[in-house]
């Protein structure tokens, strides 16, 4: 079935404490990823890329934003 969504991320923020000071790794990303497609992640390193698949994958916790993977919103429920 390609052409389904299978993740929609929608303004997602993620910042870190670093010192004193905070590192906003993502400001309001959105993504989307369809069924059936191979999706690449791509970037420099430090860019966010990890942070962005832990965040969609349901590992990290976003600051703010939403995650719904196969229809299920990763965050409402936990």
């Amino acid at each position: 079935m390609s052409g389904d969504v299978a993740i929609v991320a929608r303004g997602l923020t993620k910042r870190y404490a670093s010192g004193g000071a905070s590192i906003t790794v993502l400001d309001a990303v959105d993504f989307n990823a369809r069924r059936g497609e191979i999706t690449l992640v791509m970037g420099p390193s430090g860019s966010g890329k990890s942070t962005l698949v832990a965040v969609l994958s349901g590992l990290l916790r976003p600051d703010s934003g939403t995650v719904n993977a196969l229809g299920t919103d990763l965050w409402q429920q936990r």
